[in-house]
């Protein structure tokens, strides 16, 4: 017995040697590229990182503040910079926001009118499924098959929302115990919704609270993890080519 627990002990440290030595030696790798503009993943998807632009009124545009580096934890080297928004940048985007909706461009439409722009944005989602993967998994560290997994749930979302307004967002009949009168109950879009996420699922996180903001008519101001919201930033590409209007 105790010679099979010192052989299963050798084993084991050899194994974590070899682990070791096969991490380090990706380790390195991935630190080549630690400064470029592109990055190859360890399985090698090629991407080219956004720039630190803030997607505001339907366009990029800087910010007021310096930008911040993106770590990556896969090698702890700097891969990319992201915008920093200050509380000007953050009034600015809030302002567009509440103009988009007072105006009605986004909120008067129909729940059915809506839809489309969702559907695209999920069909611009799939398009681009492993450009979003591969940014993902080097910018909070996930492996690439589980990044790539949360882009089709992403889409999912879009998809389900799209479907889910024109169904749910019908004027409906109330019953009402006055005789000969009617009651119907109109469900409108709120205003804007400011969504603050988390860094463990980025752009998981975010859809599932844009998308049934958009759905429902509001307008919607993102505020993703400084950790890792680069797809987020790329959230506004989506936007802008589906034919969501500014703000």
């Amino acid at each position: 017995i105790v010679r099979r627990h010192r052989t299963s002990a050798i084993h084991c440290t050899m194994r974590r040697a070899a682990t070791t030595a096969i991490a380090l030696r990706r380790t390195a790798s991935l630190r080549r590229y630690a400064h470029t503009a592109t990055v190859p993943l360890v399985d090698g998807v090629a991407f080219a990182p956004p720039a630190p632009k803030l997607f505001i009124d339907g366009e990029f545009v800087d910010a007021s503040d310096p930008p911040l580096d993106i770590v990556t934890p896969r090698c702890g080297g700097v891969f990319a910079s992201i915008a920093n928004a200050s509380h000007a940048d953050v009034d600015r985007a809030v302002d567009s926001a509440r103009a988009c909706f007072d105006a009605g461009t986004w909120a008067d439409l129909a729940p059915e009118e809506r839809a489309p722009v969702l559907r695209r944005m999920a069909a611009g989602l799939r398009a681009r499924r492993d450009e979003f993967a591969a940014i993902e998994a080097m910018d909070c560290g996930k492996p690439i098959e589980e990044a790539r997994a949360d882009m089709d749930c992403c889409a999912d979302f879009f998809e389900y929302y799209a479907e889910l307004g024109p169904k749910e967002l019908q004027p409906e009949a109330l019953d009402v115990p006055e005789e000969g009168v009617e009651a119907t109950l109109f469900k409108e879009p709120y205003g804007v919704v400011g969504c603050i996420t988390p860094w463990n699922f980025p752009l998981m996180q975010a859809v599932v609270k844009v998308a049934p903001a958009l759905a429902a008519g509001c307008s919607a101001v993102l505020k993703p993890s400084p950790v890792a919201s680069l797809t987020c930033v790329m959230l506004g590409e989506l936007a802008a080519e589906a034919g969501l209007p500014a703000g």
